[in-house]
C-alpha cells in the first residue's frame, strides 16, 4: 500500500531528492579525483629523455663515420637537431632519426664545455667536441657527457 500524505492524497510522484543526487555527485567526483591523482605522468622520465638523446648522438657519430663528413648537433632551449655541411653551408639532416626534436614539456637543457654555445660535432673519424649536456626538470637532473673519443655516456641524477 502506498503511503498517504498529510492531506490524505496518495503519493504518486517517485524520484530522488536533491540531497540524494548531491551525495551521488560527491561520490563520483571523489572517485574521479582519486583516479586522476594516481595516473602516471604522461611524459617520459628525464632519464628516458637523456637515453634517447644519447642514442641519437651515437647514431650521429655513426653517420659521420659512414658518410665521411662532419655531423653537427645544434642544441637549443627548445630542442635539438642535426646538420651537415654541403657546399660550405649547414644543411639540416631531415631523415630518421635526425629530424629536429623538441625537449619534452618542462625540460631545460644546458650545453657546457664547448667553444660554441649551441653546437657539438662528430668529425669523419668519430672524434667529437667534448661537451656536457645537462637536462633539468623539477623532478631531477641528468647529464649526458660526450667525450673527445666520441663515446657518449649518461651520468645519473644527483
Amino acid at each position: 500500500m502506498a503511503p498517504i500524505s498529510a492531506i490524505g492524497e496518495r503519493g504518486s510522484e517517485r524520484g530522488f531528492t536533491l540531497v540524494e543526487v548531491l551525495v551521488v555527485l560527491l561520490i563520483l567526483s571523489l572517485a574521479t579525483s582519486f583516479v586522476l591523482v594516481t595516473l602516471p605522468d604522461a611524459r617520459p622520465s628525464l632519464t628516458v629523455e637523456a637515453e634517447r638523446f644519447a642514442a641519437r648522438l651515437q647514431r650521429a657519430r655513426e653517420e659521420a663515420i659512414f658518410t665521411n663528413r662532419t655531423v653537427e648537433i645544434r642544441i637549443t632551449a627548445e630542442g635539438y637537431g642535426f646538420d651537415v655541411r654541403q657546399a660550405g653551408e649547414r644543411v639540416p639532416l631531415a631523415t630518421l632519426p635526425f629530424e629536429d626534436t623538441l625537449w619534452t614539456e618542462d625540460t631545460t637543457a644546458l650545453l657546457q664545455g664547448t667553444d660554441s654555445s649551441s653546437r657539438i660535432a662528430f668529425d669523419s673519424t668519430g672524434f667529437a667536441t667534448p661537451a656536457r649536456v645537462d637536462l633539468f626538470r623539477a623532478d631531477g637532473h641528468v647529464r649526458v657527457v660526450l667525450e673527445p673519443s666520441g663515446k657518449v655516456r649518461i651520468d645519473d641524477a644527483r
